[in-house]
């Protein structure tokens, strides 16, 4: 995982949070934020498998715990939450893409590419 179910809930909005407990009626659960973590990081990892050698050593290219947070936290409110969450996973999506064309790198150390 590139960010953990604690770092992913310090960047969502206290009274958003609330909102959604409200909604469903259940309290967000650190277990269920941390398989939303896993899936965000095979999300990324599909984008990255072709041209790095996976995992990565640490420490991790700085790019990939904001990109996790910001896949999580669209999957975590889903359509109903707002909509600055869908447009920064839509971001997040262009920026791996982009990676995965070779158009943009990824920041950090020097990372293990695949030959090609």
């Amino acid at each position: 995982m590139y960010a953990t179910a604690s770092q992913i809930l310090e960047r969502a909005a206290p009274a958003e949070l609330a909102e959604l407990e409200k909604r469903t009626g259940v309290a967000v659960d650190l277990a269920y934020v941390e398989t939303l973590a896993r899936e965000a990081a095979a999300e990324i990892d599909a984008h990255l498998v072709e041209l790095y050698e996976l995992p990565f050593a640490d420490p991790l290219p700085t790019t990939l715990k904001p990109a996790t947070i910001d896949l999580v936290l669209e999957r975590l409110f889903g359509g109903e939450g707002p909509s600055s969450y869908r447009l920064k996973a839509e971001g997040t999506r262009t920026f791996l893409r982009q990676v995965k064309t070779g158009a943009l790198k990824l920041v950090g150390r020097t990372y293990r590419r695949k030959a090609r």
